[in-house]
């Protein structure tokens, strides 16, 4: 079973990659072993953020907001140019991820999205990065381990009778019982 959050990172990785951003087939999932600044841009994204609140008391049920970070990152030869450049790639992230239907199908809603970015400069050469925050909602339902029940058979007794009465509920396929 693979965890729905990284099933939601790796759609995310696969629709930048298909998107042929300026990150090209530099798009790197659950990694974080660098790039040479040759190889730059490139975008590596991992779920930062799991949260779930439970639907209630006994309930295998939650709400969750998985937050997925991509950053990418640029190199150029000034300031302006990697500024120019990180723009049009967060541009990119921000456009392919928010547009894509099959993704948008995955969640409930997109309740929240962070950009920032940030430029550094080392040995001539200057380095920009784009950071995103995506929240993705949905709905997670865990199955209890064990055989599901498919009766509850019982006899109901009162103070002055042992033997009141008898009950009986019998459980569908997906293990609900019917309502009465």
């Amino acid at each position: 079973m693979t965890l729905y959050r990284v099933e939601l990172r790796n759609r995310v990785g696969d629709i930048l990659r298909a998107a042929d951003t300026l990150a090209g087939p530099n798009v790197f999932c659950g990694r974080t072993q660098p790039v040479s600044e040759e190889a730059l841009p490139a975008l590596y994204l991992w779920c930062a953020d799991d949260r779930g609140e439970s639907a209630g008391p006994n309930a295998l049920s939650f709400t969750r907001t998985a937050s997925v970070a991509v950053k990418g990152l640029v190199a150029a030869g000034s300031e302006e140019n990697a500024v120019a450049i990180v723009d049009a790639l967060a541009e990119q992230i921000e456009l392919t991820v928010l547009s894509n239907v099959g993704l948008i199908e995955m969640v409930s809603d997109i309740p929240s999205i962070q950009a920032q970015t940030a430029v550094s400069s080392s040995n001539g050469t200057h380095l920009a990065e784009v950071r995103y925050l995506f929240d993705f909602r949905y709905v997670e339902t865990f199955n209890p381990n064990g055989v599901p029940l498919k009766e509850i058979n019982g006899r109901i007794a009162t103070e002055s009778n042992a033997d009141f009465a008898d009950m009986r509920v019998t459980f569908n396929s997906e293990g609900n019982a019917p309502c009465v």
